[in-house]
């Protein structure tokens, strides 16, 4: 047995050496490097798609729930902020008041008016004819500056029940069924429930490049969530327990910051919170594309601006994914180019799969959600993300922002 043992061994070394030597007497060290490179960061690609965003894609919450629907629907409050939006007040917000649930809801608008904003007596309007719309207003203040944290804390405090959805004045439900769908996510009393918000669709390329982005960070947010790590919400879409926010004391710890202030409290109460999931056609919230690309590339680079100040492990599984992104394009194209033969010939194999496969989890995803990926987009944003990512980081650490801090 051990002289057995002792034969496999040397013939399975010399077996491996022998290929070894093939490998380096026909590849430089250059070629070698980029080759493995290349397959080293296709193993990273694969374990982020196949791993944790086909998992997403195919995350149940009714495995989770199932006992739920025994205890009937619960009370829940929406919480929508408006600012100076005349149009959400007029034609969107009755989405929200109008939703079929069979328990007790209401809408609390917090209206964040500037001078002589219309926005308030619009609402009290609106309420006379919904009963569970319950206004509230803050008013301008030209000595102290605040920001939307100050609305959520108010909208909070003047929830009526322990259950709340956030969303905003630039997304609407998609059905009438959302806030039924949304409010099996209510599990506990210490929960953060993540829901998905697509962009709307519009003619133009441009919209659907801002559609191929939102849908992978949503796909990379939600990812996390279903792993039990949540370092973000959706804006338009979340919720999570009266008790979770009080309890942590809000934004208590980001008072100054101008941005991101959700993203980070979502990361300090991350370990004490049961993080639940929702994906479901009829989930699903659709917000207002952007018709202007500066406008667009503004707000995203100012959104940008806190992951400075994200947890390790948040900005570890972020980067990660982008730095390993641009390893693979840079070595494979370079295969391409320098070395058409066997090692370019495997280099466009690794991109033909690796297109594929974000094709096959994003039409999964889209399943799920009810959205319409734009393949094409997708895929082009797969290339150039990690210049865009770049972009993006050098205004985070070489550009100041005057407004980041109140």
């Amino acid at each position: 047995m051990v002289k057995y043992e002792l034969f496999r061994y040397f013939c399975v070394h010399k077996y491996f050496y022998f290929i070894v030597d093939i490998v380096l007497s026909n590849y430089n060290m250059v070629e070698l490097s980029l080759a493995i490179a290349s397959g080293a960061s296709f193993l990273v690609f694969l374990c982020y798609y196949l791993v944790a965003f086909l998992g997403t894609a195919n995350h149940r919450h009714s495995k989770k729930m199932g006992a739920l629907s025994q205890l009937g629907p619960q009370p829940v409050s929406i919480i929508v902020v408006i600012n100076n939006d005349y149009d959400y007040i007029e034609n969107r917000l009755p989405i929200l008041l109008c939703q079929d649930y069979q328990a007790p809801y209401q809408v609390v608008a917090v209206c964040d008016t500037p001078e002589n904003d219309r926005g308030p007596e619009m609402l009290k309007e609106l309420a006379t004819h919904y009963k569970n719309l319950y206004v509230t207003v803050i008013p301008a203040d030209h000595k102290f500056g605040h920001t939307n944290k100050l609305a959520l804390t108010v909208g909070m405090k003047a929830a009526m029940y322990d259950n709340v959805i956030i969303t905003s004045s630039q997304a609407v439900p998609v059905s009438k069924n959302w806030l039924g769908i949304m409010a099996y996510g209510f599990t506990s009393d210490h929960v953060l429930i993540s829901g998905y918000s697509k962009v709307g669709r519009a003619p133009g390329f441009f919209n659907k490049f801002q559609r191929a982005i939102n849908i992978h960070e949503s796909l990379m947010m939600l990812s996390r969530a279903v792993a039990g790590h949540p370092y973000r919400i959706s804006r338009h879409n979340g919720g999570q327990s009266r008790g979770v926010f009080f309890s942590n004391r809000g934004f208590t710890e980001h008072l100054r910051l101008n941005v991101g202030e959700s993203d980070l409290y979502v990361q300090q109460i991350a370990r004490n919170v049961e993080s639940n999931v929702i994906l479901n056609p009829e989930g699903v919230t659709e917000s207002i594309p952007y018709d202007s690309l500066s406008v667009w590339y503004n707000r995203r680079k100012f959104f940008s601006y806190p992951f400075r100040y994200f947890n390790l492990g948040p900005r570890l599984f972020v980067s990660a994914s982008y730095i390993f992104t641009a390893i693979f394009w840079v070595a494979s194209v370079w295969l391409l180019v320098l070395f058409p033969e066997v090692l370019g010939i495997a280099a466009a194999a690794m991109i033909a799969l690796r297109w594929i496969v974000i094709a096959a989890v994003n039409h999964r995803f889209a399943r799920r959600t009810g959205d319409k990926p734009p393949y094409g987009a997708i895929l082009l944003y797969d290339l150039i993300s990690p210049a865009e990512i770049m972009i993006l980081s050098i205004s985070r650490n070489v550009v100041s922002l005057k407004n980041l801090w109140i």
